[in-house]
């Protein structure tokens, strides 16, 4: 067993400059050993706490974003529903076509240009894609007539802003001998698609 009796002694015999030495290191490893034992784990406890609370300040940062961009979403998808809805107009189905001949010949009249033949080259249609419920296809026209260089410009750009799709893949005009009328042989391609039964 130890002597307590002796080290007191021993203490007290001591200056007082070596006793607070002595004091002060004890209230020091007391406290280092307060730091080790006791608030290491809350330490640790805190720091968990810091990243968890910097994670949600940041998705806070992120859902305040997201409104602010919302209006905007909002704005693109407005402009996307108009852009499908007028893409389905410029798509025509494979039972309209015989409509899409009679645009056709409307704005030839309308721009006095003479039909002598539109043809759709159903055998040439080139297949493009496909979803679940449709397949789309190029189907080519073949147009045939006269008109002059004045009437056949207005006409293509009539069949350019139409509605319905017109790519105008290949013409050529040829100048009439007995008239002041070339004759025009024009392709347009338009997409159409039949439903996938």
């Amino acid at each position: 067993m130890i002597d307590l009796k002796f080290y007191i002694e021993k203490f007290k015999q001591m200056d007082s400059q070596k006793r607070y030495l002595i004091f002060g290191g004890i209230v020091a490893f007391i406290i280092i050993l307060d730091i080790m034992v006791i608030l290491s784990p809350q330490i640790s406890i805190f720091n968990k706490l810091n990243k968890h609370i910097k994670a949600r300040f940041q998705q806070l940062e992120q859902i305040k974003t997201n409104i602010e961009r919302k209006k905007q979403w909002q704005q693109e998808i407005v402009k996307l529903q108009e852009q499908i809805s007028q893409a389905r107009l410029q798509v025509a189905s494979q039972e309209e076509v015989s409509f899409v001949l009679e645009t056709i010949s409307r704005l030839a009249e309308k721009n006095t240009v003479y039909v002598d033949q539109i043809t759709p080259q159903t055998p040439n249609r080139t297949f493009l894609t496909e979803d679940q419920m449709r397949r789309y296809y190029i189907l080519p026209i073949v147009f045939k007539g006269r008109a002059s260089y004045h009437s056949f410009g207005k006409f293509l750009n009539d069949l350019e802003n139409n509605a319905q799709y017109f790519k105008i893949a290949d013409f050529s005009l040829k100048p009439m001998i007995e008239a002041r009328l070339l004759n025009v042989t024009l392709t347009v391609h338009i997409i159409i698609y039949e439903n996938i039964k």
